[in-house]
């Protein structure tokens, strides 16, 4: 048997922009997001850019922080202005529970 995780939808406010990415329930998203996965839980604060990445349950990206090609861990933490950028072929890589 699976536990089930009904959750409230997503919440995309005025300035979110969000392409050709999968986000899933219980998020807010104040940013950008563009050819990624969000799981759970995620809060995106306005003016974050998210590209080509997997952010996993529970994370939260403050403002103005950049990622590109990352892959985050559940419950991650990245503090404002933050820039974390990969390669496509080697994605960087957040284990859970860190707060950078």
């Amino acid at each position: 048997l699976t536990n089930e995780q009904n959750q409230s939808p997503t919440v995309y406010s005025d300035s979110a922009n969000v392409e050709n990415s999968f986000v899933a329930t219980g998020c807010v998203i104040e940013g950008a997001v563009k050819n990624s996965i969000i799981f759970r839980k995620v809060h995106v604060k306005k003016g974050a850019v998210i590209q080509n990445s997997i952010i996993m349950q529970n994370g939260t990206i403050e403002e103005n922080v950049k990622l590109d090609n990352v892959i985050l861990d559940k419950n991650v933490f990245i503090s404002e202005g933050k820039e974390l950028k990969g390669d496509i072929n080697l994605p960087l890589v957040v284990e859970k529970n860190v707060s950078i």
